[in-house]
């Protein structure tokens, strides 16, 4: 066997300084000797890796792996091979598409450990008891990310609790913790508050008993660095859907400690995300290339799979920008926004030129060279599509910041810009697509282009399988003026808004509404003083339109209760609000193209 040593050995150093082809190859000549049926696994194991990792030829990669299998499944032992090999294997159905094939093959590696662990793996030490452990949860945490792939939330939930119980049993907090999560994640795609709220329990109690750093406890792993920060940007994601900003906007003591160029007046919600994502960031840094190889080893044996970093700081600035919205904070959200674009523009760039060279041109940048989705490889999906969808988010919490502050023709441009990212990834982005109609439906409305706001709420409410966000955009759609309602319901609409929501938009709209109320209430001081304060929140945010509103009522309880010289005072102001505001819109349409291109997007 002198031949195949030589040759395994040379296919590894080929391998090792970055030569995978030629490392096929040597492999491929591995097959054409007479080889022991394990040898022949291994050597079919590592070509399909290398095929799966480096080319785009699936196909192949799959024929040798199922080859494999058919080989190690007559022998006797060999069970950690028949797990790799069932893993790749699982993985290659998964870039093919073929979901049904890909649970198989992890059904299929459960067995194995199942089946040897029961059996004592044939006189086993405890080294490969505790492997085959660690790869049963690997294949639990597959099959049921599998299922769900498929829409059967109730057969991934009962996957995931068994391997839960499982590991449970095995002792092996990190792949607990990881299917922990991953309940988490699951329950929230259903919208089930008290399934959510027990999961977010179970992960909280798993979390309980590891260290963290303090005290004479270990500091945390790697991997349970990034679960600490997925469990708390699930939780904030929570939160904000059950609209608990009241929960999110209370400060902290420590405001902008540790944080990652935070403002120093960001809530504790944004100071922790940012305090999770440096230790995460930092960890990443400091390792060494083999400590990072065996980092991520831990991870893909625990079957855990979240963002790649760059996305990762983006959907934190992401959340850390709609927290600051609600209650009016436009300039740090604005901060937050520019620091995820960077960092996920900085990878799409990456990517770009890894795409470009691959195809043998130049480099190509987030809004550089039109590189798209069709010159992807399998490796790339991914990490494309999770950047992409990211990008589309930013772009979109930025344009409503824009409408908020009235910088129309900003707003404008950020959602022509998110359109033309749309063209370029359309398979990748298409989930997205009633997002882009709710952007184009906020414009139209903003500029007063009503007519393309109801088609495109239409669009939206007819377009996504999200039942909130439809009704969202079904309510825009119906509701073009607040409905008219009693005294009694608005204030307890405004002590919502005040108390949970912190949104000062709405506390303006609602106070706007309320105050003309009072007035013929005959209580016309408490009319002045709601829209003086609705007038204050309106300026803070730089919201021309609600500063509009809130004078344009002011004038008429001026004007009902005789003040006839605060009334020609507050004439004057309104006056020169409203020509802001007409020259804001005129600024929005000075493109006329992308104005008329973003108002008939897809329509």
């Amino acid at each position: 066997m002198a031949a195949f040593d030589a040759l395994q050995a040379l296919a590894a150093r080929q391998a090792a300084e970055g030569n995978p082809l030629q490392a096929i190859k040597c492999l491929e000549a591995c097959l054409r000797l007479s080889l022991m049926p394990a040898d022949e696994a291994q050597t079919r194991l590592r070509a399909a890796r290398l095929l799966l990792l480096h080319t785009s030829n699936l196909a192949e990669a799959r024929q040798h792996l199922q080859k494999a299998q058919m080989v190690v499944q007559k022998l006797p032992a060999h069970h950690i091979l028949k797990c790799e090999v069932a893993a790749l294997l699982g993985r290659a159905h998964k870039c093919l598409g073929e979901v049904d094939y890909q649970r198989g093959a992890y059904e299929r590696g459960l067995d194995v450990c199942q089946r040897a662990l029961s059996a004592g793996a044939g006189g086993a030490d405890s080294a490969t008891r505790a492997k085959l452990q660690r790869w049963a949860c690997y294949f639990h945490v597959r099959a049921a990310d599998a299922l769900a792939s498929q829409a059967d939330s109730a057969a991934a939930a009962a996957a995931a609790q068994r391997g839960v119980d499982a590991a449970r049993e095995y002792g092996l907090r990190d792949e607990e913790l990881v299917l922990r999560v991953f309940q988490l994640q699951l329950a929230m795609v259903s919208w089930d508050c008290a399934a959510v709220d027990a999961a977010a329990h179970a992960v909280t109690a798993a979390l309980g008993g590891g260290g963290g750093g303090g005290g004479d406890a270990p500091p945390d792993s790697p991997l349970i660095q990034q679960l600490k920060l997925h469990f708390n940007v699930l939780q904030i994601i929570y939160s904000m859907r059950r609209g608990h900003f009241d929960q999110l906007v209370a400060e902290g003591g420590n405001q902008g400690a540790g944080s990652s160029g935070g403002a120093s007046s960001d809530p504790a919600a944004i100071t922790t995300m940012e305090e999770l994502l440096s230790a995460v960031r930092a960890s990443a840094a400091g390792q060494s290339d083999a400590a990072a190889a065996a980092a991520a080893q831990s991870g893909a044996v625990c079957g855990y799979e979240w963002l790649p970093l760059p996305a990762q700081e983006g959907l934190v600035r992401l959340l850390a920008a709609c927290v600051l919205r609600a209650p009016g904070k436009v300039k740090p959200a604005l901060d937050h926004v520019a620091k995820g674009l960077a960092a996920v523009d900085g990878a799409l760039s990456q990517l770009g030129e890894s795409v470009a060279a691959a195809a043998g041109g130049g480099g190509g940048g987030a809004g550089g060279a039109e590189w798209g989705e069709s010159q992807l490889d399998h490796t790339q999906v991914w990490p494309a599509r999770a950047l992409a969808v990211l990008r589309i988010l930013l772009l979109e919490a930025r344009a409503q910041l824009h409408l908020l502050s009235s910088n129309f023709a900003a707003a404008r441009a950020d959602v022509a810009a998110n359109a033309a990212l749309f063209a370029r990834f359309p398979v990748l982005l298409e989930a997205v697509a009633p997002s882009l109609h709710m952007q184009a439906a906020l414009y139209a409305h903003a500029v007063g282009a009503f007519g393309a706001a109801v088609a495109h709420y239409t669009a939206a409410a007819g377009a996504t399988n999200d039942g909130p966000a439809e009704a969202q955009a079904r309510y825009y759609r119906h509701h073009s003026r607040p409905p008219n309602r009693t005294s009694h319901l608005l204030s307890r609409a405004l002590k919502v808004a005040h108390n949970r929501l912190h949104n000062h938009q709405l506390i303006n709209q609602l106070l706007n509404i309320m105050a003309p109320m009072r007035a013929e209430a005959n209580d016309a001081a408490c009319a002045q003083q709601m829209l003086t304060s609705a007038f204050t929140l309106a300026k803070g945010m730089g919201d021309i339109n609600g500063q509009v509103a809130s004078l344009s009522v002011l004038l008429q309880v001026y004007e009902s209760t005789g003040q006839e010289d605060n009334a020609a005072q507050n004439r004057n102001f309104l006056a020169k609000k409203k020509a802001d505001l007409a020259a804001r819109l005129a600024a929005a349409e000075a493109d006329a193209a992308q104005h008329a291109a973003v108002l008939g997007w897809q329509l």
